[in-house]
């Protein structure tokens, strides 16, 4: 005989769907409040957070804010457009330093110098190391006070490479 696909709900959940239900004196118990330090910190919040860190080199870098305000995006690139050897076909392109991205369920750092030089890895602070997916993409969910220095740290990386080549 086949299974049901139907399933009971669990008494927690049961509980938590449920409405507050009123004391003896007919108001609804309040909900303790959390403490400031406990707060939960938004995305927006580390978004801004690190937003922040990359107005600290505008200038001489270029910062720009794009994007809509459910998905702002911040870009941070070199003052006037450069010529890459071996790439773009020789044109002189906005070259990127660093890009944030509010995604859904993260907060983008983009670090564009680790594609020209991925040895810069090494450079970059190991807690924010470890939250890199793919060549340039750290993905952040908090942003606390050693968190952004070690974004800091990564962007001052990739602006001493983009000086030693010229291009700030």
């Amino acid at each position: 005989m086949p299974r049901s696909k139907t399933r009971k709900r669990s008494a927690a959940k049961k509980r938590a769907s449920q409405k507050p239900r009123a004391n003896s004196s007919g108001s609804v118990p309040a909900v303790p409040s959390s403490s400031p330090e406990q707060k939960p910190q938004t995305l927006l919040e580390t978004f801004k957070a690190l937003e922040k860190v990359l107005a600290l080199y505008s200038p001489p870098a270029k910062m720009w804010i794009e994007g809509s305000h459910s998905k702002p995006v911040t870009r941070l690139t070199v003052p006037s457009p450069v010529v890459v050897p071996g790439a773009y076909g020789g044109k002189p392109i906005d070259l990127a330093l660093a890009t944030l991205i509010l995604q859904k369920d993260f907060v983008g750092f983009y670090l564009m110098p680790l594609y020209v030089r991925p040895s810069l890895r090494v450079k970059i602070p190991k807690p924010l190391r470890k939250l890199l997916k793919g060549k340039t993409c750290f993905r952040l969910r908090l942003a606390d006070e050693a968190m952004v220095d070690h974004v800091r740290l990564a962007v001052d990386a990739g602006t001493q490479l983009y000086r030693e080549r010229g291009w700030l």
